[in-house]
């Protein structure tokens, strides 16, 4: 635990000098640099301590959603190196630089966590296909929603669960093929429709609609 006194407060230096949020700000960035060393950190800070905290947050996260750190997060999320493409890391960086990005961010993760699937599923009565990834680290098969829809074929008929090997969270991205091979035959039956009514169009999945004569 570091107790940190302000530049111009306590025990720390008094130069003459304009003092500012942000020279508060950066004499915290640099201590976090030197002492922290990207370790993970808490900030506690009281009245305009608060304020440096939130300051030194932003300020972090936009030096979080730099192309390197974002290719790295992705390689976390992707089991397949090369499905992280330079494409795919602008296709991520782009929107974190526009405006309000940090804020949609930082609501997004602080924001009521929404329903739990596990009472929107049992009012469904429609078909349900499950596809997971086998090596999904952010919600893994081992968790407690990766258990609730392992079992839920026991229990609901028309519900089918599949694993895709070899694939973390983006499975659609990570290995498209793997997905398709599950989602088409499953559209085609669907639909009453023979697997040839599905066509795998720009890398999507799309089921084919029946023509009418006329």
């Amino acid at each position: 635990v570091y107790a940190i006194d302000l530049l111009g407060f306590g025990a720390s230096s008094k130069p003459l000098m304009q003092y500012s949020m942000e020279v508060w700000r950066d004499q915290l960035l640099a201590f976090m640099e030197e002492f922290t060393a990207g370790r993970p950190a808490t900030l506690i800070g009281n009245s305009i301590g608060s304020l440096a905290c939130l300051m030194v947050a932003a300020a972090l996260f936009k030096n979080l959603s730099t192309r390197a750190n974002i290719k790295a997060a992705l390689l976390g999320v992707y089991s397949d190196p090369e499905a992280v493409t330079d494409e795919l890391v602008e296709l991520v960086h782009r929107p974190a630089l526009d405006a309000n990005a940090r804020d949609v961010f930082v609501s997004v993760i602080t924001g009521p966590p929404g329903p739990r699937p596990f009472s929107l599923v049992e009012r469904l009565s429609c078909p349900l296909l499950v596809l997971w990834g086998e090596r999904d680290t952010l919600t893994p098969a081992d968790g407690p929603v990766g258990k609730f829809f392992q079992q839920l074929p026991a229990r609901r008929p028309n519900t089918t669960f599949t694993f895709i090997p070899d694939v973390g969270h983006c499975l659609h991205d990570d290995k498209p093929e793997l997905v398709h091979a599950q989602l088409l035959p499953w559209l085609a039956a669907l639909h009453g429709e023979s697997s040839s009514g599905c066509k795998e169009v720009a890398g999507t999945a799309m089921a084919a609609t029946p023509k009418t004569a006329g």
